[in-house]
């Protein structure tokens, strides 16, 4: 039987995320995934200061750290 490494050169070209700041950030195309499921602003209350594309990256990472 012949073991075959699965990244091959099409699929590394496939998966690059050399244009990103880190390996865990997201791309256009993952943020058009995502961003239907977010609440969207409401009219009453105070405006939204967070950026929720940044929001949703340090969020994963701070449930790592604290356990939570």
């Amino acid at each position: 039987m012949e073991i075959t490494m699965p990244w091959t050169e099409a699929t590394r070209r496939h998966y690059r995320r050399d244009d990103l700041r880190y390996a865990s950030d997201l791309t256009d195309p993952d943020w058009a995934l995502i961003e239907p499921f977010l609440p969207v602003t409401g009219r009453i209350g105070r405006p939204r200061m967070t950026c929720l594309r940044e929001a949703i990256l340090a969020g994963p990472h701070e449930v790592i750290r604290f356990d939570c």
